[in-house]
């Protein structure tokens, strides 16, 4: 199983999704323009062993690209620093599409 592209941008949408519908739950303004700036600034570098999730210039999470023996490709895993994800247990799959358990904040 790979991460393709495609689950990469399914996942950045998920995570704007979950912004826009806190930004709607807030009252803020519907005419700012938050959430396209929020979705503008997500983006992912691709390391050896994870692709890193960024928003807003801090680390949102940290996607494994192959099986591990802990944990299998597309498995999103929490950041516990810039360069290192928490290694306790996976919060969803961007492959399966279980992102049940993701949200904007992580």
């Amino acid at each position: 199983m790979l991460v393709s592209e495609q689950n990469i941008q399914d996942y950045l949408t998920h995570i704007g999704n979950k912004y826009a519908e806190f930004h709607d739950r807030m009252g803020f303004n519907p005419d700012d323009n938050r959430v396209q700036k929020f979705r503008d600034d997500l983006r992912t570098t691709d390391g050896k062993s994870y692709i890193k999730v960024i928003k807003e210039g801090s680390v949102h999470s940290f996607i494994v690209k192959a099986d591990n023996g802990k944990f299998k490709a597309g498995d999103v895993l929490k950041a516990a620093s810039w360069n290192a994800p928490a290694k306790n247990f996976q919060r969803g799959n961007v492959v399966t599409g279980d992102l049940a358990n993701i949200d904007w904040s992580m």
